[in-house]
């Protein structure tokens, strides 16, 4: 993938993930049920994880591209990581922490990408974010399937195809560098 259409792509998932519910609608008290509960309680930690992998590879990473879509990650995951914050709050549920073992996984991740190299930090991170990324389509995919309130709802159609378009990016990336 050429350099300007990867700027492009990732320029176009920045400004998607930018949507979404307002404060006031999240903070609305409106018709929710346990899946939505489950879905903000789920999905916020493995929004944090990724902030937190994407926020290495902008201090580690050497590749301008992988860098830019790891801005792009953390940008709109933790402001849709606060926009889960408000839902759980709204719900009057608690905070829930990662699963262990899936915390477990990332420290692990996270631990590898601190002490590669710079070139090495971009692949570990490609490689571990696409199957991250691909854990929350289904989470999406239940709320919208199942859930009741909409501003959770529009929440999740968003973190779908974003997630989808960056699942695309990543391996275009990972190819690319097969290549060289």
């Amino acid at each position: 993938m050429s350099r300007p259409r990867f700027l492009a792509l990732a320029a176009l998932v920045l400004c998607l993930s930018l949507g979404g519910a307002t404060v006031a609608e999240a903070s609305h008290r409106a018709s929710f049920n346990p899946t939505d509960a489950r879905f903000a309680q789920k999905m916020r930690p493995h929004h944090l994880q990724a902030v937190r992998m994407a926020r290495e590879e902008i201090a580690r990473g050497s590749d301008p591209q992988v860098k830019a879509l790891a801005v792009s990650i953390m940008v709109s995951q933790t402001k849709e990581a606060a926009q889960l914050h408000r839902f759980i709050r709204t719900f009057g549920q608690r905070q829930q922490p990662a699963p262990r073992d899936q915390q477990a996984r990332w420290d692990q991740n996270f631990r590898e990408m601190q002490v590669s190299s710079a070139e090495r930090a971009d692949v570990v991170f490609l490689t571990n974010m696409v199957p991250h990324h691909g854990a929350a389509i289904p989470m999406a995919q239940l709320e919208l399937e199942r859930g009741e309130y909409r501003p959770a709802q529009r929440l999740a159609r968003k973190i779908k195809g974003t997630q989808l378009l960056e699942i695309g990016l990543m391996k275009a990336a990972l190819r690319e560098r097969a290549l060289r």
